[in-house]
This record gives structure tokens, C-alpha cells and sequence, in this order.
């Protein structure tokens, strides 16, 4: 008859076997950390051995051990200070300055005028009543001259036309007619403008003339001539 022996397993085998349910134990833990973010753990009072507990699970520690509760993200560091600051980089070159464009040709501003306040009888045709010398350019023009009907017989109105050409070349580009009615006891008047623009390639002479179209008595007086040199005449 044989006697059946029974071995106690030695505290080696037994502390593999504790390891290993541990782990397998572990597998199953799925609160660790719990909600709020803390690691529960009991440590032995005696040994000082440390395990990991899940509360949510039941898990407590025993009679021989301490609780132990850390959170699982420690309270923040205090904030470091400031850093030096670095120190200045050096300036960029400077670009070169961009050159500067030749000055353009000064434009003429030459202003010429002439006048005139007699009275010139215009009967018997044409009668030269003011001119005004002027050098080669482009040239705006203002002119005027007064019309008045002198007839003291005939109660008719009566008609004058003013004209101004350049001379020697005789381009007419201002010219005005006026008729002028008959008042008795007074010589009645027009003003008749002449305004126009001359290119002159060589100095001329403007020149202010009028002619009486109708039979009785006219007279031109108070003629004036302004003209402004320009640099270019745009336009028609």
C-alpha cells in the first residue's frame, strides 16, 4: 500500500502565482485610474508592499494594509520666469535710392494785350481798329470790340461785322457780327466778342478789323486783344 504524499508548494511557486493572477487581474481592471482621475493603492503596514486597487470594482484593501490614494496627473509646476531678452539683430542694408528723372522743359506763360478806347467811323469799308505784335507760339485768344449804330437819319438798325487775322498770313480764327437797332437820341451799342487760338510759326501780328455791311453810319471802339502763349492746343 502506497502513501500518497502531498508537497507544499514552496514560497517561490507561490509568489509566481500571486504575479500572475495579479496580472491576469489587471487585464480585467478598467477603472484604474477611477473616473475623477485618482489611483487607488494598499500598501502593506508591515513589508511595505504596494498594489493597485479598483474601488469602482469593489476592490478594498485588507486588515494588514494602508490605504494609499495618488492622483494620476500631478498639480501643475509653478510657471517660469521670463526669459532674457535676445539681443538686437543688426539692421539691413539700405536700398539704393531709385534715380531721379530729368526735369522737363519749362512751359511757356507769356501773356501780351493791347487796347484801344477811340472810336472809328466804319463807313466806306474795312477799318483797322487794334493789332498786337506777337513771336512765334501757340497762343489763346480773347478779344472784344464796342459796335454802335451812328446814324442820325436813318431809322433803320444797322449791321458790322469784326474779324481778326494774323499778318502777314492772313488766317482769320475769330470773327463776330453784330446788328445794332436805330434808338433816337442815342447811339445804341453792342459788344461784340472774338475769342480763337493762333499757331504761329513765325512772329505776326494780330489783327482787329471791322466792316460795315449796311448803308447808314456805324463806329467801333473799346477794343481790346489778350493773348495767352500755351504749350499745346488740344482739341478741334
Amino acid at each position: 500500500m502506497h502513501r500518497i504524499r502531498r508537497h507544499r508548494p514552496s514560497p517561490a511557486l507561490a509568489a509566481v502565482t500571486v504575479a500572475l493572477l495579479a496580472a491576469l487581474g489587471g487585464v480585467a481592471w478598467a477603472s484604474i485610474p477611477g473616473p475623477e482621475g485618482i489611483i487607488h493603492g494598499c500598501y502593506g503596514k508591515h513589508g511595505g508592499q504596494l498594489r493597485v486597487i479598483d474601488t469602482t470594482a469593489g476592490g478594498k484593501c485588507r486588515h494588514k494594509e494602508a490605504a494609499l490614494n495618488w492622483d494620476e496627473t500631478g498639480p501643475p509646476g509653478p510657471r517660469g520666469g521670463r526669459g532674457a531678452t535676445g539681443p538686437r539683430g543688426a539692421a539691413g542694408p539700405r536700398g539704393a535710392a531709385g534715380a531721379s528723372g530729368s526735369a522737363g522743359a519749362q512751359g511757356p506763360s507769356n501773356a501780351y494785350s493791347a487796347s484801344e478806347t477811340a472810336a472809328f467811323a466804319l463807313a466806306g469799308g474795312e477799318r483797322d481798329v487794334l493789332s498786337l505784335n506777337l513771336p512765334a507760339g501757340r497762343y489763346v485768344v480773347s478779344a472784344s470790340v464796342n459796335v454802335a449804330n451812328t446814324d442820325a437819319t436813318n431809322e433803320g438798325p444797322e449791321t458790322a461785322t469784326c474779324v481778326i487775322n494774323d499778318v502777314p498770313v492772313s488766317t482769320a480764327e475769330a470773327s463776330g457780327t453784330a446788328t445794332i437797332p436805330f434808338v433816337s437820341g442815342l447811339d445804341a451799342s453792342e459788344t461784340v466778342p472774338l475769342d480763337g487760338t493762333w499757331r504761329l510759326s513765325a512772329p505776326e501780328t494780330l489783327e482787329l478789323s471791322c466792316t460795315q455791311l449796311t448803308a447808314g453810319a456805324t463806329s467801333a471802339s473799346l477794343a481790346q486783344i489778350d493773348a495767352i502763349q500755351v504749350g499745346a492746343l488740344n482739341g478741334s
